[in-house]
């Protein structure tokens, strides 16, 4: 009876997204707002599919931000750091898929 040799890399893909958001979130009560961080905030008081500069779930993010968490820098990026490690969870995930076949 074969075995089979598989290994199951989602522990490993935690461990990248760990390695992106831990210094995401030692940082961010070090620093103020970044001078590009304040017109996606501003598009959150101007909902609206016609930018060209910026996709529009940006403005929603900011949106919803600005209405649970208020606009301190945290609130203001964590919304934004939660999207960045999903990313890169469902990239190492499709990673793992398309190799295993």
């Amino acid at each position: 009876m074969k075995r089979s040799l598989r290994v199951d890399y989602r522990p490993l893909i935690l461990l990248f997204v760990a390695f992106k958001i831990t210094p995401k979130l030692l940082a961010m009560p070090h620093f103020g707002f970044h001078r590009d961080e304040l017109p996606h905030l501003v598009l959150a008081d101007h909902l609206d599919w016609g930018y060209k500069e910026v996709p529009p779930f940006i403005a929603v993010l900011a949106y919803i931000t600005k209405h649970i968490f208020d606009i301190p820098v945290f609130a203001a990026r964590v919304l934004s750091t939660i999207c960045a490690r999903l990313i890169v969870w469902l990239t190492g995930l499709i990673t793992y898929k398309l190799c295993a076949e």
